[in-house]
């Protein structure tokens, strides 16, 4: 793709992003080719949009940037209008607590640990393209995915988790209730990674491209439990902390 080609198709999602609204999947010149563009596109619709950066998710191999808007504190209210659709992932992240900025040495899990307070948190997730699932796993959707922020909408943080290096995170129950159900069932322990790995991995993969991870920053890293959001959603992370968040009508 040549720059102005970047450059139109983040224009459009940028676009699409601000005004809440959904748009036909990017097509021809303007669908990026290879992982590159599709960076490429979502580094370009982060400046048209121009909100403050105070986060990233992290999901699989997609990485995305979570906008200032779009950070909320649990309990919260969500506007149907923005996250109606949303999918709610339960999951554990990261508060970084000073800075990690690049450089081209490559950080360890000491170095990273000692920067990060352990967080609970809900990420919202969904798509700007209407039409059918986009689908991560299939190479054409993973860009289409990243291009559009990696299909992040917004994150709910709650409570810090102290003493978070003593815990063993993978066999912490979290679990996630839509509506007063029952518990959503969690995904398969193959399908999660140990929060820490992928906290030091994303603060490596961004200082080479560089960017440096910036004290008070929100990092969500992988769903425990994922399902659309219906009215009111629930996260208990052990006997430790719960979050909370509601869809809220004008």
């Amino acid at each position: 793709m040549t720059q102005n080609q970047i450059a139109q198709a983040a224009e459009i999602l940028a676009k699409a992003h601000l005004e809440h609204k959904s748009i036909e999947r990017l097509s021809g010149e303007l669908r990026p080719k290879d992982r590159k563009t599709a960076v490429a596109i979502q580094d370009e619709l982060a400046r048209l949009i121009g909100h403050k950066v105070v986060g990233w998710k992290v999901g699989g191999e997609l990485v995305g940037r979570v906008f200032q808007p779009n950070l909320l504190k649990s309990p919260a209210e969500l506007p149907e209008k923005i996250y109606g659709n949303a999918m709610v992932e339960a999951e554990l992240g990261f508060r970084m607590l000073s800075d990690l900025p690049a450089r081209s040495a490559v950080y360890n899990s000491d170095e990273v640990a000692e920067h990060a307070m352990l967080v609970s948190a809900f990420e919202l997730g969904g798509t700007r393209f209407s039409g059918e699932k986009i689908d991560p796993q299939i190479e054409t959707d993973f860009l289409l995915a990243y291009a559009d922020n990696s299909l992040q909408l917004g994150v709910v943080v709650g409570d810090d988790i102290k003493d978070w290096r003593e815990m063993a995170l993978l066999d912490m129950k979290i679990e996630l209730t839509i509506d007063g159900g029952s518990p959503v069932p969690g995904l398969p322990d193959e399908l999660r990674r140990e929060p820490l790995d992928v906290l030091v991995l994303l603060a490596n993969n961004l200082s080479q491209r560089g960017i440096g991870l910036e004290a008070g920053q929100v990092v969500v890293l992988g769903a425990a439990a994922i399902a659309p959001i219906g009215k009111k959603a629930i996260a208990t992370f052990g006997e430790l902390t719960r979050i909370e968040a509601r869809i809220t009508s004008p």
